[in-house]
Order: structure tokens, then C-alpha cells, then sequence
């Protein structure tokens, strides 16, 4: 009689032993039997709810972790995220691509040893000490590289603070273009410089009395009407760019065969009063 009832009391519990191995194990889907005893059922029970409320957390949790990394792999930005000792949490792709390394050498390493950028180092300490957003450009491969922007905020936990994001933005294609902004204004500008100069010149040396001379004048007027052409040349020159980054119409630069004896005897008279 007392190996039945002891039997009778210990398969129940054997029954969830078994069971809680199993929800250690991951598998909360596996559901306890549950005893006629009162005491034994309600805890039988009671263990299958927090499985199942168990389960639910988890498949929340991980449908949130696969969206946000769907999100963040997604992203032209760059994402990295760094604790409060400096070291690497996590990054997506693409600041993978602009550091020019992967999640698995960078993750649990100091910014030191992923990549050589003092100023992004010392952003992120100055993050962590003043507590305030702060941006910095640098060249994560030294000069000749990519050129990044980085934005870098507290990154905050419940115990305080956990680190720092910095948000990384590719800006290499933005500075060729200002270069070549600057380096086309300058061009530009020298282009209009020599007509106008040319023409000032002439209309000077007109004015000192040289119109009193009809051969000169008339030279210098001839001088001053090409110069004059010039000028024109060049704003049709500057209308066809607009026009052709405006409506792409690549085809638009008419070309046609031109002395160069032309063009040199012009830059000598030009050239020839000074």
C-alpha cells in the first residue's frame, strides 16, 4: 500500500521534472499532464501557463529582433553601437561595408583595433563624458579613403548609461562634388577673368588716345568685338551645362574641326598690348 500511494505521488512529480527539463531546454510547446491531486494539478497548470506566456514573450522578442535587424541591414546609414568601455556591440551592414570589416571581427573589439580613426575615438569618449550628442568627420582609412560623418548620442540603459550610437553617413561622392564645384567656379571664373581683362585694356588704351590713330582703333575695336564673342561663348557654354544636367541630354555638345592657328594668333593679340 505504501509503494502504490508513494508511486501514486511521485509519477506526477518525475512528470514534471521531465517537463521543466524540457522548458529549460527551449521546448515550452510540451505540455505537463495534470494530476487529479489539487495540490500537484494546480501546480501542473500552473507550470503550463508560464510556458505558455513564456513562449509568447519569446516569439514577440524575436519577431522585434528580426524586424530590427531587417531594418537596420536595410539602411544606407551605418549603425554601430558601442559599450561604455569603448568596445563594439553590434553594426549593421552597412557600416560593415564603410569600416571595411564584419560583425564577426568587429563585435567585443575596442575602436582602436577595428579601425585607425583617433577622431571617431574621441568622439565617442567625449559622448560618454559629457552625456551630449557631438559629429565628426573622418577618413577610417586614412587620407585617400572614404570620407564618413558621424553623428554619436548616448546610448541609455536602465542602469544608466550602456554606451554610445553613432550613426555613420558615406559622404565621399558629396566632397568630390564640392571639389569639383570649386574647382568649375574656379575655371569659370579665370575664363571670364582674361575676355573682360582683354577688353578693359583695349578700351583704356583707346581712351588714352588711341582712337585718335584710325588703323589702331580700328585693330583694338576688332579685339575687343572678339573678346566680346568670347564672353558670349562662355555663357553659351555655361547655359548647355545647366541644360544638360537638367534634361541629361548628353548628346547635346555639337563637335566641329577648328584651326589652331586660329586660337593662338587670338591669344597673341590678346595678349599683345600687355
Amino acid at each position: 500500500l505504501s509503494w502504490a500511494v508513494a508511486r501514486r505521488l511521485s509519477r506526477p512529480l518525475v512528470e514534471m521534472k521531465r517537463g521543466a527539463e524540457r522548458f529549460a531546454r527551449g521546448d515550452l510547446s510540451h505540455k505537463l499532464p495534470v494530476s487529479d491531486s489539487d495540490e500537484l494539478g494546480g501546480l501542473a497548470e500552473a507550470m503550463n501557463h508560464m510556458a505558455e506566456e513564456l513562449d509568447e514573450r519569446i516569439r514577440a522578442m524575436s519577431l522585434q529582433r528580426d524586424e530590427r535587424e531587417a531594418i537596420l541591414s536595410s539602411m544606407a546609414e551605418g549603425i554601430l553601437a558601442v559599450d561604455a568601455g569603448g568596445r563594439v556591440i553590434s553594426l549593421n551592414h552597412a557600416a560593415s561595408e564603410m569600416l571595411g570589416t564584419t560583425p564577426d571581427q568587429a563585435v567585443g573589439r575596442t575602436i582602436e583595433e577595428v579601425l585607425r580613426a583617433p577622431e571617431l575615438r574621441d568622439t565617442i569618449t567625449r559622448v560618454l563624458e559629457a552625456g551630449d550628442t557631438a559629429e565628426v568627420e573622418f577618413h577610417p582609412g586614412g587620407d585617400g579613403g572614404r570620407d564618413l560623418h558621424a553623428r554619436a548620442a548616448l546610448l541609455r540603459g536602465e542602469s544608466g548609461r550602456r554606451g554610445v550610437v553613432v550613426v555613420l553617413n558615406d559622404i565621399t561622392r558629396l566632397r568630390r562634388l564640392e571639389k569639383v564645384r570649386q574647382d568649375f567656379v574656379a575655371n569659370v571664373s579665370h575664363e571670364l577673368r582674361t575676355p573682360i581683362t582683354s577688353i578693359k585694356g583695349f578700351v583704356e588704351t583707346l581712351l588714352d588716345g588711341a582712337y585718335q590713330d584710325p588703323d589702331r582703333a580700328r585693330r583694338f575695336l576688332e579685339i575687343v568685338l572678339r573678346q566680346a564673342d568670347r564672353l558670349n561663348v562662355i555663357i553659351q557654354d555655361l547655359l548647355l551645362l545647366s541644360r544638360i544636367e537638367n534634361t541629361a541630354e548628353a548628346n547635346a555638345v555639337s563637335r566641329s574641326e577648328r584651326s589652331i592657328r586660329e586660337i593662338v594668333q587670338n591669344a597673341v593679340e590678346t595678349c599683345g598690348l600687355r
